[in-house]
């Protein structure tokens, strides 16, 4: 019995480029600009307005997907097939590789941060914005 083969264990610079540094500076520092980027309307603090409003009024909901077409009916079955395409390729892969966990709901955060139920997150913000529809003072920012 001896050594495992030591070719086995080799890893290249074009590997280890491909392995360690595309995926985790890269695709890490890509995902990071969109979330700082997507995370808040960039404007200036309106005159008057505190920091916990400016938050509130600038902060953005990330969703991923598109509307449904309008109806089942063969007619529409070129656009179900894109609308499945869509969330196959473009919004499932991006939910679970840029916009994870509580970040969907990143504008709920801002107006209920100190709120220890994290994990029901977008049960509460839902809740939250019904209320405010029923009110006709919904203000929330969904992308």
């Amino acid at each position: 019995m001896g050594f495992p083969d030591r070719n086995l264990y080799h890893c290249g610079h074009l590997e280890a480029i491909l392995i360690l540094l595309l995926p985790f500076v890269v695709f890490y520092q890509i995902a990071s600009l969109l979330h700082l980027l997507t995370e808040h309307v960039w404007i200036v603090r309106g005159e008057g307005e505190s920091v916990r409003d400016s938050h509130i009024n600038n902060s953005l909901a990330r969703f991923c997907g598109e509307r449904c077409p309008e109806s089942f009916a063969p007619k529409y079955a070129a656009q179900w097939a894109k609308w499945l395409a869509m969330h196959l390729l473009v919004h499932l892969p991006s939910r679970m590789l840029i916009v994870q966990g509580s970040l969907v709901c990143h504008d709920w955060h801002h107006r209920y941060g100190t709120v220890r139920q994290w994990y029901d997150y977008a049960r509460l913000r839902e809740m939250h914005a019904h209320t405010l529809s029923l009110e006709e003072n919904y203000d929330y920012h969904d992308i």
